[in-house]
């Protein structure tokens, strides 16, 4: 209501993204596909066939096709059923006899329908009739008989053009009325690949179904429907979802650059817009979204609005030469920008503060010192880990699950479990945790981490009891603590020597004298304990053969851990 953005072009700007194949099924398509070594030649070989026997926008389209399964007609698209229901909302679970209608298909140049079930008994067969439930039976499928509970199959269909109702009919007379022929998630109507008439056109045929049915690792992403499942877009009439007003079609806000003509109106016209050199918002939001990274705050505090009702830029010149060198200069190279500010005057301050600057300039938004924050939630855990040699230096792959307190994970609609990841996999960088919206990673939370159930463009940063109880008791911080204190004993000499070592490899410089004597005197009462405690020693070792010495080592490893100056980007 405060900015220049009429109602409806808050939804035609939404059309650009409410075109796309996502619909929140439990496959989390559309996925991209990764096939091993050995499928991906099967996929080279088809991408060659389809090229040498058609254009290169077929050979696009069935690369795409293999890698996305896109596009895909999901169940819940499906009416009108008789002797049958959606399960789970999800699946179609039809009986024996049953119906159901998937509306407005249009069939032109199909010839193949993909049909992706699973079954708990085998045998049995669908009929797909055209128009009406007795109507022209255009395909019939034979159901596996094998027992095999999950494939994907191909089934020739009759020559039929335009837009029709199909109607699909489940029979298997052996099963009880009560159970399901099959379950039903996806089907896809294709047209043939080329070259049918060629003779090694069998072999490509069975590598194409060989790849449907290979189980592959699937990463969500964005695929944009085409002409034949686009989706409408309507205004919600005062913002209610259930009270649909005008149809609009993708549009940009009339007070911000216009598209240009050869713009596509769809997701990659809106990327173009984006980063058009007409379009001064990107840039500054890029930058200011960066300087706050850097510097703690954004010369926009509220990076999450740009808008009427956002804070002004503190210093608005400043904000617009970086933006003009950044999408000009630097062509967009986020390694430029923050080599530049990094290595600015005003990055390299000391963030030691007279008396006098801290009254006059308390938050630092004049930047009359160099910026003193808290690290983010990922790189404490991070750090912790990398100091005491524990960081995993592995890329890529699955999520991992390192340790959490039991009872955090509880999963009400599956049997889904948090099982520990072994080996390096538990030390591996904070951006590879697994992350689950209604149970997120327990010690991020606490240092502010995103439980990722809405957007969140800015954290904002706290300063709780309960950080220090993660840093001090959670085990990932006491294995860090625990190696840390093996390097600084196998660094040899006295126990202040080992000490200063340790508080240099973690922090970057010498300890003074004052924090020497308060770490030293926590080191003796500790190996005075555990010396007369071999239990307690154990306990805080993990092991029986536990040593009294690397045990009051560890203490102090852990202490330092948890130095303000630590947790503290300075």
């Amino acid at each position: 209501p405060y900015d220049p953005f009429r109602h409806e072009e808050y939804y035609k700007s939404m059309a650009f993204f409410n075109n796309t194949r996502d619909e929140d099924t439990p496959g989390e398509h559309p996925t991209l596909r990764m096939y091993e070594e050995e499928d991906q030649k099967k996929l080279n070989d088809i991408s060659v066939w389809v090229k040498k026997y058609a254009s290169a926008e077929k050979q696009v389209e069935v690369n795409n096709f293999l890698r996305t399964l896109e596009p895909k007609i999901h169940a819940h698209s499906c009416d009108q059923f008789i002797n049958g229901a959606l399960v789970d909302t999800k699946f179609l679970g039809i009986r024996n006899g049953g119906s159901v209608r998937l509306k407005s298909t249009n069939l032109d140049g199909k010839t193949n329908i993909l049909f992706h079930y699973w079954m708990s008994k085998p045998g049995g067969s669908i009929e797909l009739r055209s128009d009406k439930l007795n109507g022209e039976i255009i395909a019939s499928i034979k159901l596996d008989t094998t027992g095999r509970k999950e494939r994907t199959i191909s089934v020739p269909l009759e020559e039929t053009s335009g837009s029709h109702d199909l109607y699909f009919i489940f029979r298997n007379p052996k099963l009880n009325p009560t159970e399901s022929v099959c379950g039903v998630e996806w089907m896809a109507f294709r047209d043939d690949l080329p070259g049918k008439n060629q003779p090694d056109f069998t072999s490509i045929g069975k590598k194409f179904n060989f790849l449907l049915n290979t189980k592959v690792e699937n990463t969500p992403i964005m695929v944009e429907s085409n002409s034949d499942l686009f989706r409408e877009t309507k205004v919600f009439e005062r913002g209610n979802w259930m009270v649909k007003g005008e149809l609009v079609t993708p549009d940009v806000p009339k007070s911000l650059n216009p598209l240009v003509k050869n713009m596509p109106r769809n997701r990659l016209g809106f990327a173009q817009w984006l980063v058009s050199k007409d379009n001064p918002l990107t840039g500054r939001t890029v930058v200011n979204q960066v300087w706050e990274q850097m510097f703690g705050n954004g010369i926009v505090e509220t990076m999450e609005d740009f808008g009427t009702q956002g804070d002004l830029p503190s210093h608005p010149q400043l904000l617009d030469y970086l933006a003009v060198r950044f999408t000009n200069e630097q062509e967009w190279s986020l390694k430029k920008l923050i080599r530049e500010l990094a290595l600015s005057a005003t990055y390299r301050q000391d963030s030691r503060v007279s008396k006098e600057v801290t009254e006059m300039d308390p938050s630092n938004k004049w930047l009359s010192h160099g910026s003193r924050i808290r690290l983010s939630a990922e790189q404490v855990r991070d750090q912790a880990l990398e100091v005491s040699g524990l960081l995993s230096k592995k890329m890529y792959g699955k999520p991992v699950m390192p340790f959490q307190p039991e009872g955090v994970w509880q999963v009400v609609y599956n049997n889904d479990q948090w099982v520990t990841s072994e080996g390096e996999d538990q030390f591996r960088r904070g951006v590879y945790t697994f992350q689950k919206r209604t149970s997120p990673y327990p010690s991020m939370i606490s240092f502010d981490g995103s439980s990722r159930e809405v957007c969140t463009i800015r954290r904002l940063r706290t300063n709780t009891p309960l950080q220090a109880l993660v840093t001090l008791n959670d085990p990932v911080y006491m294995d860090a603590a625990r190696a840390l204190a093996s390097k600084m004993i196998a660094a040899g000499g006295t126990a202040e020597g080992r000490i200063s070592a340790g508080y240099k490899k973690a922090v970057f410089h010498s300890i003074n004298d004052r924090k020497l004597k308060a770490l030293a005197t926590l080191y003796t009462e500790a190996f005075d304990l555990y010396k007369l405690d071999q239990k307690a020693t154990q306990q805080i070792l993990l092991t029986e053969n536990a040593q009294p010495e690397l045990a009051a080592m560890t203490i102090v490893a852990n202490a330092i851990l948890n130095l303000d100056e630590f947790l503290t980007k300075e």
